[in-house]
């Protein structure tokens, strides 16, 4: 289950700032994933180690696609990082989460996110409170 805190996700964003302005390379850890015949196509990996960091990234990158109104941006970044963009796939998600948070990001992940569809318990889970918690970060430097 996804369960990092607003202290992880402040971490990722001052690595992601690090990048930026020193504009060098950044190492954010080790993603290990392995294939399974049994899981489906060849375009589907488990991820071993790394999950609740692509999670936190995905949350930034719709956190982004949510704060912009540039057209453009939004589709690049739909296509790129959240949601598959061609064949059998198309329109769902690119990452497939645990069946105890998959509702909330799927929601979460939506091309236009409602408020009125979460739950209590589910604005009350960690996938919830960090992505709010990423939105407003991106808000306020807008500002």
């Amino acid at each position: 289950n996804y369960d990092w805190r607003k202290a992880d996700c402040q971490q990722l964003l001052t690595d992601i700032e690090n990048i930026i302005v020193n504009a060098k390379p950044h190492f954010i850890g080790t993603f290990v994933y392995t294939y399974d015949p049994a899981v489906g196509t060849p375009q589907e990996y488990i991820i071993i180690d790394g999950q609740q960091r692509i999670t936190s990234t995905m949350l930034f990158a719709k956190a982004i696609y949510d704060s912009t109104d540039d057209e453009d941006l939004r589709e690049d970044i739909s296509s790129t990082f959240l949601k598959h963009d061609k064949g059998a796939l198309k329109g769902k998600c690119k990452l497939y989460l645990s069946d105890y948070d998959r509702a909330t990001f799927e929601k979460l992940m939506a091309d236009e996110l409602d408020e009125k569809n979460f739950s209590a318990q589910e604005k009350a889970s960690p996938l919830y409170r960090n992505y709010r918690f990423l939105n407003e970060k991106i808000s306020d430097s807008l500002r």
